[in-house]
């Protein structure tokens, strides 16, 4: 059967890798966030995405999380950011 993905217990399909979801959903957070606030000052919370990762101490090779979230998903949410900004401001 080609065209299926197997969807493992995760809710995504297995050959996904974990990093695409958090892409893509700190992406759709930042777009909802502009869209809900409207105003560009609003791209400042995307220097928030780190404090989620504080609490998760170090990874393998010992940086510390926030820092990874910082330089890897942080630029997602302010693209997201920004475009939803953009998108509420085209629609008056």
């Amino acid at each position: 059967m080609t065209g299926l993905v197997a969807v493992g217990a995760r809710g995504y399909p297995d050959s996904m890798p974990s990093i695409v979801i958090w892409l893509v959903g700190c992406f759709l957070a930042g777009f909802v966030a502009g869209v809900f606030v409207g105003r560009w000052w609003s791209l400042a919370f995307a220097a928030l995405v780190p404090l989620a990762f504080v609490p998760a101490g170090d990874d393998s090779d010992g940086a510390p999380e926030w820092q990874t979230a910082l330089v890897v998903l942080a630029p997602f949410a302010l693209v997201g950011i920004a475009l939803g900004v953009a998108a509420r401001r085209t629609r008056r």
